[in-house]
């Protein structure tokens, strides 16, 4: 029988969502010895660590772009639509986890659970 999850459990694991709040998190010997906020933690760190790589790639394919010459006011646009698209859509997600983690379910996300499994599941 699962046990029964408390509501500080709760907030602590959608809490881990918020970018790199799952560090500090990680300084609680209650919140770490949880295995569900651990699990929410370490998916948390992950997630903004994917999240500011491909953030980091999508400045600099634009970056890119807007050097040449040529149609650079189009470009200017289309790298701020980009931008702000990666933006809205990554922050959405973020935002998608943290309810799920509160509403007491294991976020499953693909390629960072793999590596959660593979690394991190039996530290303790």
């Amino acid at each position: 029988m699962a046990k029964e999850l408390q509501i500080n459990e709760l907030a602590a694991a959608s809490l881990a969502y918020f970018p790199f709040l799952g560090i500090i998190l990680l300084l609680f010997r209650q919140v770490r010895n949880d295995y569900y906020v651990r699990y929410h933690i370490i998916h948390g760190i992950l997630l903004s660590f994917a999240t500011s790589i491909i953030f980091l790639f999508i400045i600099t394919v634009f970056s890119l772009m807007m050097s040449s010459d040529q149609y650079q006011l189009y470009l200017i646009v289309i790298s701020g639509l980009g931008i702000s698209t990666a933006i809205l859509f990554l922050t959405g997600y973020h935002f998608f986890c943290a309810y799920e983690a509160y509403n007491g379910k294991f976020t499953v996300i693909p390629g960072i659970t793999k590596i959660y499994y593979l690394f991190f599941e039996k530290i303790k």
